[in-house]
């Protein structure tokens, strides 16, 4: 027995050792994949140049991308601010890790994660196919479990799909890195992209669901109490996002609650309220989370208040 599970382990280990290097030589990226990539570029090469300073990263996935101006909220507050949204596919625990590779001590990591990122999952194929293109390192960063997982979560057929899709130009001003500012912003106004049939996507979108495990996610934890260590304080915010009158019943409510406690008691500066940032259909670009130059605007503002409050 001893025998055949080493030799199942090998087996393993060979094959995903294949599968990630066929994938980063051989498989083209997809402009998602790309996307991320050029937006970390950016976005961490401009912590670097802060570095001198203490500084303000606000966290999160694309809603914060889209949905906060660095640039006005450094006017704001008078202190150095990056937007550091990024796609909220790569999941709560890798961004969360990789943002710490921008903080250091004396900054302030604002965390405005998308609602669902508070609900710990498996890896994505989005993670799984940025990790195989770009950050093997990360593999060795998590438990064994993960790692398999996340090599294995982008199959052939992914692959066979983003190679036919590579061979179809891209056209879109949307995801190209070289739209993102010196602190990190989207530059694109995409309200000039706005449709009535991205508006009628805004009225149909259900609400979010206020699904909050019963303890932190180990991810959030994790990071709460590595900033504690670091000397770096954490502001929670919320994801700017398309409001509902459903949003102030006392199941959200509740919902809000715990999520704040979370921070609290982790030593971190929380809201239990997030209805300051919810914004009206008019304020809001393509879905729910992700705000319009309006939206980001009232948004940025909001936080700018937020911030100087807490000190």
């Amino acid at each position: 027995m001893k025998k055949f599970v080493i030799s199942l382990a090998s087996a393993v280990v060979i094959c995903a050792f294949a599968w990630c290097l066929f994938v980063r030589e051989l498989a083209p990226p997809s402009t998602q994949a790309r996307w991320v990539e050029g937006l970390y570029a950016r976005k961490e090469a401009a912590a670097r140049l802060a570095s001198n300073k203490p500084k303000v990263l606000i966290i999160g996935g694309s809603g914060v991308h889209y949905g906060y101006s660095a640039e006005e909220i450094t006017k704001l507050t008078g202190n150095t601010t990056l937007n550091f949204g990024i796609h909220a596919g790569l999941g709560a625990s890798y961004i969360l890790h990789r943002a710490k590779d921008s903080l250091r001590p004396g900054d302030t990591a604002v965390l405005a994660l998308e609602p669902h990122l508070y609900v710990p999952t498996v890896p994505s194929d989005v993670l799984s196919e940025y990790v195989l293109h770009y950050d093997w390192s990360y593999l060795l960063q998590v438990d064994f479990i993960t790692a398999v997982r996340i090599i294995f979560g982008f199959g052939p057929t992914n692959v066979l799909r983003i190679a036919y899709l590579a061979s179809v130009p891209w056209n879109s001003p949307l995801a190209r890195p070289e739209t993102v500012s010196a602190t990190g912003d989207e530059t694109v106004k995409v309200s000039a992209l706005s449709t009535e049939a991205t508006r009628a996507v805004l009225s149909k979108a259900p609400p979010m669901q206020p699904n909050a495990p019963p303890e932190i996610p180990p991810y959030l934890g994790d990071f709460l109490k590595w900033a504690h260590e670091n000397s770096i304080r954490v502001v929670q915010a919320w994801t700017p996002m398309l409001g509902k009158p459903t949003y102030t019943s006392d199941r959200y409510k509740a919902y809000y609650a715990t999520i704040a406690n979370w921070y609290r008691d982790n030593g971190a500066a929380a809201l239990d309220d997030p209805s300051i940032f919810f914004l009206s259909i008019d304020d809001m670009f393509d879905y729910w989370l992700h705000a319009n130059e309006r939206g980001r605007d009232k948004a940025s503002t909001i936080l700018s208040e937020r911030l100087l409050k807490t000190g």
